[in-house]
């Protein structure tokens, strides 16, 4: 699971689209959603940037709206659907859960309204949970219950020979050791699932050289097990 940023998408087409990979997988699908972070995306999106937060917000309120009982209807500031009929309807209900990406404090309260679990990466690990007890609260401050909100941390794994300084380091940068001390943190602190994200790794020439780099992980994975 990454992101969908969601702002970038029709939410008519994309609650369809969910839904359909819902039943592909038998009702096993996570969904993350985040507000996109460049502007020059948002530009060639025709997607207005400043109001990328209220939209994503809305277009999650249409869509838990579209896979609702039929018949179902939606009006909104940026979503407006007649009386219809809508189809398909996801495996799970009332609707596959949405993990939501947040850095902001204003998003990180979004995120507690309307999120049924949070999703981070690329920030230390204090960071991130704070971010986490930020959503939570907002979940809780909502009427929510919000220590039952998940977490999922996504690691885009930057391996290097020498420890880096503790002091601003991103998650499952370092060392193997620390990759690994990130893990425990992680996992002692209650987060439900990490995962190692190797699309960026560029310390490896191969497909050979990528199997063995990623066969060290079975260690951080047997150091950790609770944690992945």
């Amino acid at each position: 699971m990454s992101l969908i940023n969601l702002p970038f998408h029709q939410p008519v087409q994309l609650a369809k689209r969910i839904a359909t990979m819902d039943h592909l997988s038998n009702g096993r699908i996570d969904i993350g959603l985040g507000l996109g972070w460049s502007e020059d995306e948002a530009d060639v999106t025709g997607t207005p940037f400043a109001d990328r937060g209220r939209r994503a917000a809305e277009y999650i309120d249409a869509m838990k709206a579209l896979w609702g009982p039929d018949p179902v209807e939606f009006h909104g500031k940026y979503v407006d659907v007649p009386l219809t009929e809508f189809g398909p309807k996801p495996v799970q209900q009332p609707n596959p859960p949405l993990y939501v990406g947040a850095f902001a404090p204003v998003a990180l309260k979004r995120a507690g309204r309307v999120a049924d679990g949070f999703t981070a990466c690329c920030a230390p690990v204090d960071a991130i949970l704070a971010m986490r007890e930020a959503v939570q609260a907002a979940a809780t401050d909502a009427g929510r219950d919000g220590a039952s909100l998940p977490t999922v941390v996504r690691c885009l794994v930057h391996r290097t020979e020498e420890p880096l300084p503790d002091e601003g380091r991103p998650v499952a940068h370092g060392t193997w050791d620390q990759i690994h001390e990130d893990c425990v943190r992680l996992d002692e602190a209650g987060v439900e699932v990490t995962f190692f994200d190797v699309n960026f790794v560029t310390d490896v020439d191969g497909t050979a050289s990528l199997l063995s780099y990623l066969e060290r992980f079975r260690g951080i994975l047997d150091a950790a097990p609770a944690a992945v």
